[in-house]
């Protein structure tokens, strides 16, 4: 806290300053989403928050600011936040916008989440940490708290003020792609009145707003919500006008139709491998065919895949602890998320285990975990980080280089980025101890590569050829050693040994991990989220032929 207070110091007495971030300052970070009002509380203490309630439960700007060392302990150097304009008051039929994305003004802030000084002290405190500030926003749609034949225009701000300014009503209809442009979310209950996005007055309204905003609080980036629920040529203009990344929200499975909005928009989260590896890592089967497709289909279709983030989980979809209980399986995804192309976003509380599963369950109150940093989860993390950072610091065109599938079969994935080699296991905490054989990794025969995880070597062959020991489900992620700092220390993560007797055998097993860390297994999980329509959603995997040998 001392150290916390003299950042706090310094950062009040810091001229205001343009950070205006690009793509490139974006490119090798690594980002924490967080529910401002969830986060922290200004106190730092605990309180109650009833998620079913759907009510403000307490966390602030400045509650961020005083929890930003817990984030930065964990590797994590970028930050993205709930949107920051003023929202509707109303207690709604579906609670109050507790969230941030009920936009009522976008010239005035959230005054549940603080004042304009507050938000100020964030940013700069963040930034004397090393840490872009990424802000959360919508610039598709106006709330009113009732039904589509009772909007009153009058209560948003010139020029949202007039009906003129917005699209005729008629409700989404999700499988017609021009309802999705030009229809309104939500229902008679709480009606998300559709901007008119194609007005000039409105597309001017927008650019100066967002230049202004940035300039007055220093933003870093923006993450934009919706983004096919606004036409494409909107955004070349708004994204020169806000000065910073952006990073769009285009809820696609399809890479084809995701990247029709890039370079429109700088960055996109990266939902066709969040489905991909959803499918790969929570069971053994045809998923991980799957997965290697869709990172080849990404690079072929899109402008830059090194600028997409990577995700497992968010606020608008299941924690990835509640649909898998296995340690195993959820370590190989979240380090799926670090060593593919583009940067790691994770989701508040995923370092934690919540297992949250639809809104508003996902959205729990991160101080009820009491930021315990020594949970397995937090720990790998923090590891998967410094490794992320510690390559990057090694080989200069490791971000720009796309990742290779080297092989796959039904139990695993390896992929090879630079002179990074991963691979990755979805068989879980009872997995194999067998060895794998990679052929023709890339390396120079004789080359002795580092686990950095465990901490054991193995030496390539004359071929560059390289066979290691599976160690029951872990994750392996391998580096050239001759080049890997002797500073690097290996996680704090425990371990421990399993014994399992059958009729015929006792197989003893030891694990790289602990396997029983997990706070909130005691609640009844449900099955996979939505297996089915996540199968119809990605392409039937069709097995191919392995680059490996498995003995």
């Amino acid at each position: 806290m001392q150290l916390l207070g003299t950042l706090l110091a310094a950062a009040a007495t810091l001229p205001t300053l343009t950070h205006a971030s690009t793509a490139a300052d974006w490119r090798s970070r690594s980002v924490y989403q967080l529910f401002t009002d969830r986060f922290a509380l200004p106190s730092g203490g605990s309180g109650p928050c009833v998620l079913g309630e759907r009510k403000y439960c307490g966390g602030t700007w400045k509650g961020i600011t005083n929890k930003l060392q817990y984030i930065a302990d964990m590797g994590f150097d970028a930050i993205w936040i709930s949107p920051v304009v003023q929202n509707i008051n109303t207690f709604t039929q579906y609670g109050q916008a507790y969230h941030g994305y009920w936009t009522q003004n976008i010239n005035n802030l959230n005054s549940n989440f603080g004042s304009s000084s507050d938000l100020k002290t964030l940013v700069s405190t963040a930034h004397s940490m090393n840490m872009l500030v990424m802000i959360d926003l919508t610039v598709n749609s106006m709330i009113w708290p009732g039904s589509h034949t009772t909007v009153d225009y009058t209560t948003f701000a010139s020029p949202f003020n007039s009906a003129s300014k917005y699209h005729d009503f008629c409700w989404i209809d999700y499988t017609n792609a021009t309802s999705i442009l030009l229809c309104w979310l939500g229902d008679d209950n709480v009606a998300l009145v559709d901007v008119k996005t194609q007005d000039s007055t409105i597309r001017s309204t927008y650019n100066n707003w967002i230049g202004n905003l940035q300039s007055t609080y220093n933003f870093d980036g923006m993450r934009i919500d919706a983004l096919k629920s606004v036409e494409i040529d909107f955004f070349p203009g708004f994204q020169k006008a806000s000065n910073m990344f952006g990073l769009g929200e285009n809820y696609q499975a399809d890479p084809t139709m995701l990247c029709t909005y890039q370079p429109s928009v700088d960055g996109l989260l990266n939902f066709p491998l969040y489905y991909g590896l959803l499918f790969a890592f929570n069971a053994t089967g045809g998923g991980m065919q799957n997965l290697a497709n869709l990172i080849v289909q990404n690079q072929g279709n899109c402008t830059d895949v090194s600028l997409f983030g990577n995700f497992i989980e968010n606020h608008d979809l299941p924690r990835y602890a509640g649909i898998t209980r296995d340690q195993m399986q959820r370590l190989n995804a979240i380090a799926f998320t670090f060593v593919i192309d583009g940067f790691p976003v994770a989701y508040y509380g995923q370092e934690q285990a919540f297992t949250g599963q639809v809104d508003p369950y996902n959205r729990e109150a991160l101080w009820t975990s009491n930021y315990d940093e020594t949970n397995v989860y937090f720990q790998m993390h923090k590891t998967l980080n410094a490794m992320r950072k510690q390559v990057i610091k090694l080989d200069s065109n490791f971000l720009t280089t796309n990742t290779k599938v080297l092989g796959n079969d039904v139990q695993y994935i390896v992929l090879k980025k630079g002179s990074l080699l991963s691979l990755l296991f979805n068989d879980g905490s009872y997995g194999s101890n067998d060895t794998l054989t990679i052929a023709n990794a890339g390396y120079s025969g004789g080359t002795k590569l580092l686990e950095v995880i465990s901490g054991n070597t193995y030496t390539c062959d004359s071929s560059g050829s390289v066979t290691v020991k599976r160690q029951a489900g872990a994750p392996m992620i391998l580096y050239p050693a001759s080049q890997w700092p002797s500073t690097w220390k290996n996680p704090n993560l425990a371990v421990s040994v399993d014994t399992r007797t059958t009729a015929t055998t006792t197989v003893t097993t030891t694990y790289v991990f602990a396997t029983a860390m997990v706070k909130s297994d005691a609640v009844t999980l449900k099955p996979s989220h939505d297996l089915s329509t996540l199968i119809v959603a990605v392409s039937a995997a069709v097995l191919g032929l392995s680059a490996f040998c498995l003995t």
